[in-house]
């Protein structure tokens, strides 16, 4: 059990593996403006090590990447990080961020 001032650790692999569809993934991609093919690990692992992603700071992007979930995605990472999946939309967001902390590029197995 984690005490109330712990964090979860939500690697940024994590939240696009985990609650990305691989069309969201391929349109994050096109948006840096690199290719959206490949399978969802290699999208994902080309996102990630794009300039744009890499310019960014982990947290930013850790935050920008939950704030684009759909409530239903919210509410499946609410689950996952321990608190509290009810409410409105705004209300699930603050308490995954203020639940969680961000690492990089890390995969978990």
């Amino acid at each position: 059990m984690r005490s109330s001032m712990d964090k979860v650790v939500l690697t940024l692999y994590e939240i696009l593996d985990g609650y990305y569809y691989k069309e969201w993934i391929q349109e994050e991609l096109r948006e840096v403006g690199l290719p959206s093919s490949g399978d969802k690990e290699e999208q994902i692992d080309r996102f990630l090590n794009s300039k744009a992603a890499q310019r960014t700071s982990v947290y930013e992007l850790g935050k920008r990447l939950i704030e684009a979930l759909r409530l239903q995605e919210l509410r499946q990472l609410a689950e996952h990080v321990g608190i509290a999946a009810q409410g409105r939309r705004e209300q699930v967001l603050k308490g995954i961020l203020d639940s969680v902390t961000f690492e990089p590029f890390i995969k978990r197995t």
